[in-house]
Formats: C-alpha cells, sequence, structure tokens
C-alpha cells in the first residue's frame, strides 16, 4: 500500500513539474513594449521567444523579456529546451484586415534647388590612344628654281650642315619603335610621322610602326 502510495505521489509531481516546466507571471503590451515575466525548471537557461528573441534566466531562475515587438495574432510561443509553451499577451489588439489601397496623393510642389556640391578632384590621364592610319601619299610638287647662294649664305649653309644629324632606327616591325636624338641636340623632323612626339625622341607604335625611322636631329651648342 505505501508502495503504491509514493508511485502515486512521484507520478502527480511529475505531471505537476512537466506542467510548471514554464511559469508565466506576467505577459502584456507596456509603455509601448511587450513585457513576459516568468521562471523556468534551471537557472542560467536560455529562454526564446517566437525563436527571435532571447533571454538568460537569474540564478533565481526567473527571467523578464521586454522588445518592441507586436505579434501579430497577440501569441508567442516561449521556449526553454525541452519545452515550449504558448502564451496570450495582455493589452494586445489584434492586426486587422488589409484595407482597400487608397487614392493617389497630389504631387507635391517641388524642393527648392540644393547648393552645389564641391568640385571633385581630377582624374587621371589617360593612355594614349592607337594611332590612326596612314594617309594617302600626296602628289610630287615641282622642282624649284635654285638660287644663287652667296658667300655669307654658304658659310652659313655649311654651319648648319654640321649641325645636323640623320638617326636610323631599324624598327623591324616591333611595337612600339623608338628612335631618339643625343642629350644636346633637339628633334627637328622624324619620317614617317610618329604616334608620339617628344623634344628628343618619336615613338611608333600598332600598325604605324614602320620598317625603318629617321630622325634629323641638330645640335643646341
Amino acid at each position: 500500500m505505501r508502495t503504491l502510495t509514493l508511485g502515486v505521489m512521484a507520478t502527480l509531481l511529475a505531471v505537476g513539474s512537466a506542467e510548471a516546466a514554464i511559469e508565466i507571471s506576467g505577459a502584456r503590451i507596456e509603455a509601448g513594449e511587450i513585457v513576459v515575466i516568468g521562471r523556468v525548471t534551471r537557472p542560467n537557461e536560455k529562454v526564446t521567444f517566437d525563436g527571435k528573441f532571447e533571454v538568460v534566466s537569474g540564478k533565481d531562475r526567473r527571467f523578464t523579456w521586454r522588445a518592441a515587438y507586436h505579434p501579430g495574432d497577440c501569441t508567442v510561443t516561449v521556449k526553454s529546451e525541452p519545452d515550449t509553451r504558448e502564451i496570450v499577451i495582455a493589452n494586445c489588439g489584434q492586426a486587422g484586415p488589409k484595407g482597400d489601397k487608397g487614392d493617389k496623393g497630389d504631387a507635391g510642389a517641388p524642393g527648392a534647388v540644393g547648393a552645389a556640391g564641391p568640385a571633385g578632384p581630377t582624374g587621371q590621364q589617360g593612355p594614349v590612344g592607337p594611332a590612326g592610319p596612314k594617309g594617302d601619299k600626296g602628289d610630287k610638287g615641282d622642282k624649284g628654281e635654285a638660287g644663287a647662294a652667296g658667300p655669307a649664305g654658304m658659310a652659313a649653309a655649311a654651319t648648319a650642315a654640321s649641325m645636323l644629324r640623320v638617326v636610323s632606327k631599324a624598327c623591324q616591325g616591333q611595337a612600339p619603335c623608338q628612335a631618339s636624338c643625343e642629350a644636346d641636340e633637339v628633334l627637328l623632323t622624324a619620317v614617317p610621322n610618329p604616334g608620339e612626339r617628344t623634344l628628343v625622341a618619336a615613338t611608333w607604335t600598332g600598325d604605324a610602326v614602320p620598317s625603318e625611322a629617321k630622325l634629323v636631329c641638330a645640335k643646341t651648342k
């Protein structure tokens, strides 16, 4: 008889514990927040709400959850492994049915023009574009009559000739091809017309690379 009584009491305690696994002492909407106060079976236990929020119970197994949250059906699922409980939130109004779409409002007046923003930084210089196609060869002009050179002109011509130098560069179809004058010279002409040219050098790129290029350089001193 005593064994039977103890068995019945153990069964009642087990049922009572299962029913009281998650105890809720308050669940309401308060000051724009949902507030749920309760107790679970173990301290330092994670308690979740609708699978979206969680708190940890204290040493006394109590917990308090506050959040700016409004469940549409005014119910919340509270879970503390392995127990789950559905609770109803007080002071909670259920969401009504979706209303019809309203008429389109009138267009508002245009806003004032905003102030111009500061100028942005100067962008980097872009790459050099490809050389254009070679132009057609022009017609040969008529030969002019040779003028008589005086002594001074002949001397000047001789001096000028001594200051000029022709530089030949075999490009052999390799791109880019560059030919340069000496440091004490300047570039007067380059044949054929180069894609890039500086004071002392000329460069041919792309389809404009010749088999041989020539420069005419002049001494500056």
